[in-house]
């Protein structure tokens, strides 16, 4: 069987392998790139109250007030000479104080950050689709209007 394409098919053949490259690298240049570091992590979960719904941070903090459900009430108790000066200080108190629960709190959190970039890879397959497709079908139309106007021999 040979595929026979004429020249607006062969341009959006090319067109479409050029804007997939593209795509594709940018893409992957973005889910290899290191997730955030456990601090920076911390800062945002612990300082920023107002985190959008929804996002990997804001279950996290959730998963945060389950895993440390008195986390307020113990940190109120301490001296303020005691107390974290900071939020990266806050989670290097809870991983020398209660280790396992820290590791159960980032094993949620690579698992809520594994899901989000499933559905974001989801996403840009969708999106990096429909110019290709919606290119072919308008290159159909245009042809099927070009015939209608053609003479018949």
């Amino acid at each position: 069987m040979k595929i026979r394409l004429n020249g607006w098919q062969r341009l959006w053949a090319l067109a479409s392998l050029i804007w997939l490259v593209v795509v594709s690298a940018i893409v992957w240049q973005d889910l290899t790139k290191p997730d955030f570091s456990e601090y920076v992590v911390a800062y945002y979960v612990t300082c920023y109250p107002d985190i959008e719904k929804g996002t990997s941070l804001s279950k996290l903090r959730t998963a945060l007030e389950k895993i440390f459900p008195d986390l307020d009430n113990e940190l109120r108790a301490l001296p303020a000479e005691q107390r974290p000066q900071n939020c990266a200080a806050l989670f290097s108190m809870l991983n020398r104080k209660d280790a396992g629960r820290m590791d159960e709190l980032w094993s949620t959190y690579n698992q809520l950050v594994k899901d989000e970039r499933i559905d974001t890879g989801m996403a840009v397959v969708a999106v990096s689709l429909a110019p290709i497709i919606a290119a072919y079908l308008l290159g159909l139309g245009i042809a099927w209007v070009i015939g209608g106007f053609k003479r018949e021999n």
